[in-house]
C-alpha cells in the first residue's frame, strides 16, 4: 500500500458528515452559553477584585527569544498613597504599571508566594489594612 492510500484512508475516516440544522443549533446554543458563563465569571472576578482593592498581574519582559514569563504582581484597582508612596489604579504595588514592558491581568485570584514578585508580597503585607480600607 503506498503512502498516498494511507492518507487517503485517514482523510475518509476523518471526513464527518454535515450537522444537521438541529444539531448545528444546539451546538450554537451550547457555545453561547458557555461564552455567556465566561463573562459572568469575569464579572464576578472583576467585581471582587474591586471589593478587595487589588488583582494579580503576570508581567513580561523581552528577551533573545521573544517574550519570558516574569513574575506574578498585585495590582491595585484604587488608588494608594500612604507617605511617599503613591500608586493609581492598574499600577503594581513594587512599581508603577508604565514601567513595565508588559502587564497582563490574569485570572487567578489567590496569591501564591512562589509566583508573586518578592517587592509585592513585602508591600502588600506592610500596607494590607490601606488597601482594604480603600
Amino acid at each position: 500500500m503506498s503512502m498516498y492510500d494511507i492518507i487517503k484512508r485517514l482523510v475518509e475516516k476523518c471526513d464527518a458528515p454535515e450537522p444537521t440544522p438541529e444539531e448545528r443549533a444546539e451546538r450554537e446554543q451550547r457555545e453561547a452559553e458557555a461564552a455567556e458563563t465566561r463573562r459572568l465569571e469575569q464579572e464576578a472576578r472583576k467585581r471582587r477584585a474591586r471589593e478587595r482593592g487589588w488583582s494579580l498581574a503576570s508581567a513580561t519582559h523581552p528577551s533573545d527569544r521573544g517574550q519570558s514569563h516574569g513574575k506574578d504582581h498585585i495590582v491595585l484597582e484604587a488608588p494608594l498613597k500612604v507617605g511617599r508612596l503613591e500608586r493609581e489604579p492598574g499600577d503594581a504595588l513594587c512599581k508603577p504599571g508604565d514601567r513595565f514592558w508588559g502587564l497582563y491581568g490574569i485570572e487567578r485570584e489567590e496569591i501564591k508566594p512562589s509566583w508573586t514578585c518578592k517587592r509585592c508580597l513585602k508591600m502588600f503585607d506592610r500596607y494590607k489594612g490601606h488597601l482594604e480600607e480603600n
